[in-house]
């Protein structure tokens, strides 16, 4: 087997753990980092199990010119333009009605970056384990070489590897920029595997920060956007390898 074969086989396992839920003991690299990944498996799979219960499809966009991405539900109003909710099966159903109507009739996803649909249960959960494995395969070859990949501006973050756990470790990180057409915002970032918000830093333009190694996409709110991130679906970036992405906004 390849040394990319090992990765993909070895985080491919942490991934379908991850999904189990539970407290599962995780054979981990001594400085991989998976909470990240394990926090978005939790929320992901509660949202499968809310619209398993409302007997609902799962929100996906075109990310790239080629692959749906499961939406968590928690981005989904952001994504269609309007104010955030709280999805809760037992809750007040007129908070999300108009979300449900969306999410209950499927909807096919258009041919360009950034259009959003909806995708089966079964098919988000396919693309969830292959795209995590990738983002988290390219984390492990990384941490497990960080000598040829400090020429791509390496640094070291002080992390948790796991949720709910005390262990916290040193771990490879990589300087990355961010600028865009307009002053002022703050930009965010997301794993390319499911799509949900994480502040990176503000205000452009530019501005840095570190992120791990993965593959992520990014986008920017406040001045003319107010607080509706605009996501770029062509801004998809690999680390390590890139020092910076420009947004067009």
């Amino acid at each position: 087997m390849t040394q990319d074969g090992e990765h993909s086989e070895y985080a491919r396992g942490i991934v379908e753990r991850l999904l189990e839920g539970g407290d599962h003991e995780l054979d981990l690299d001594g400085t991989l980092v998976v909470s990240d990944v394990e926090n978005n498996a939790a929320d992901f799979v509660a949202d499968l199990a809310f619209l398993e219960a409302i007997d609902a499809d799962v929100p996906a966009v075109r990310v790239g010119d080629e692959d749906l991405v499961p939406v968590a539900l928690s981005t989904l109003p952001n994504l269609l333009g309007r104010s955030p909710v709280r999805f809760d099966y037992y809750g007040p159903a007129a908070e999300y009605e108009r979300y449900l109507r969306f999410l209950r009739r499927p909807r096919r996803v258009g041919p360009h970056p950034g259009d959003l649909g909806t995708i089966t249960r079964e098919q988000a959960r396919s693309t969830f384990v292959r795209r995590a494995t990738a983002f988290l395969a390219t984390r492990i070859g990384a941490i497990r070489d960080v000598g040829r990949n400090a020429a791509f501006g390496a640094a070291f973050l002080h992390l948790a590897q796991r949720l709910r756990r005390s262990t916290r470790v040193s771990t490879l990180g990589c300087h990355f920029t961010v600028s865009s057409n307009s002053p002022g915002l703050r930009v965010f970032w997301s794993g390319a595997y499911r799509i949900s918000s994480n502040y990176f830093s503000s205000p452009t333009t530019p501005v840095g920060s570190i992120l791990q190694s993965g593959t992520y996409v990014f986008g920017v709110d406040g001045g003319g956007y107010g607080s509706q991130i605009q996501w770029d679906f062509n801004a998809i970036v690999t680390l390590p390898g890139h020092p910076g992405v420009h947004l067009n906004f």
